[in-house]
């Protein structure tokens, strides 16, 4: 079941599910690309910002209180914005991540 929350620093005026969806509190928001995740744009105050979605849904939906600074897609998909496929980890855990799961091109680095 879809739930919906007030996005944080845009509480009345934007929302966010579980389900990795984004909307005006009166109609869906028009996701865009960038860098294959999935971005939408906001605006407060006549200031327009451009958010990545997993990173709306994480604040929204996931406790952090580590206070860890990277999303993660679980299965590596970056447009599988739904709650349950996204976590909290630091910028190395989601490097080692990437490398143990075929996801980063190249030779590895010590992680």
């Amino acid at each position: 079941m879809e739930e919906w929350k007030d996005v944080i620093g845009y509480e009345g005026f934007y929302l966010v599910s579980n389900l990795g969806n984004v909307k005006r509190v009166s109609k869906n928001l028009k996701k865009t690309k960038q860098d294959g995740r999935e971005i939408v744009n906001l605006c407060a105050n006549g200031k327009p910002k451009r958010i990545h979605v997993h990173r709306l849904v994480a604040k929204s939906f996931i406790k952090n209180p580590e206070n860890k600074g990277t999303v993660n897609h679980k299965n590596g998909i970056k447009t599988d914005n739904y709650v349950d496929n996204l976590e909290w980890m630091t910028r190395i855990e989601n490097t080692k991540h990437g490398w143990e799961n075929g996801l980063l091109k190249g030779r590895p680095k010590s992680v």
